[in-house]
């Protein structure tokens, strides 16, 4: 049964998307056969980071209400990983039923190592129906004061009955180190949620260049990069060990 993973963030515009598509690249790239759901409903643009926009025909709500078949809304951007995308409904007060939803989880568990959830930032009902479904959260904070207050808030109000793995990532690092002396670190994240921080994805200059291109990280930016295939093959060692 593959594992489905909640990427999300206490305020837009930390880069949880962005992290979303790279870490679905690299896992893949370690010969997993990989999912990308977008379900920020309205406000997609997964597909803008993977440069598929034009190749968007259809989405998880026409799946849902029949349209069409699952292969049929699938994307797969590179022939030569087990890499997939199905884009998210383009209505924004779009809610899934649960009986079809939970069909669909089923399958894509039944089929995929791992389904990445690219969410909407914020408390959202998307939450509420993949719940059941998931096996850790990962929440992407950056090391300014109101990301880390919003995530906060985020961990809050997760259901405390649910003990589903929580992980943060710390996203846009400044790389130089005059830069990040007044900047809290992972170990200071670590410290204030206490939880595991699974990485650090440190500043590029060409990251910007990557999201305008439909570019990854991997192909683009060396330092972004190796940070993705750090925290690629840590969430690897937490899979196995939980499984052991």
């Amino acid at each position: 049964m593959g594992e489905v993973i909640f990427i999300t963030s206490g305020k837009g515009g930390v880069g949880k998307t962005t992290v979303t598509a790279n870490l679905g690249k690299e896992l893949a790239r370690s010969e997993k056969k990989v999912m990308l759901l977008d379900f920020d409903f309205g406000l997609r643009n997964l597909d803008i980071i993977l440069g598929l926009e034009q190749a968007v025909v259809y989405d998880i709500s026409d799946v849902l209400e029949g349209r069409c078949r699952l292969r049929q809304a699938m994307i797969r951007p590179w022939r030569d990983l087990s890499l997939y995308f199905l884009p998210a409904a383009s209505r924004a007060d779009y809610l899934p039923g649960s009986d079809r939803f939970s069909y669909l989880m089923e399958k894509l568990k039944d089929s995929f190592d791992y389904i990445l959830i690219d969410s909407p930032a914020g408390v959202s009902p998307v939450f509420d129906i993949t719940a059941p479904f998931l096996t850790s959260v990962i929440v992407v904070v950056t090391s300014d004061s109101a990301s880390i207050s919003d995530a906060s808030y985020i961990f809050r109000t997760l259901p405390e009955k649910r003990q589903t793995p929580r992980y943060l990532i710390l996203n846009r690092f400044p790389a130089g180190k005059r830069q990040r002396r007044r900047r809290l670190d992972a170990e200071d994240l670590h410290l204030f949620f206490r939880l595991p921080v699974l990485g650090t994805v440190y500043e590029d200059r060409k990251a910007g260049e990557c999201t305008d291109y439909g570019l990854l990280m991997s192909e683009k930016s060396s330092v972004a990069g190796r940070s993705f295939s750090k925290i690629s093959r840590r969430i690897l060692d937490y899979s196995s060990i939980n499984k052991g």
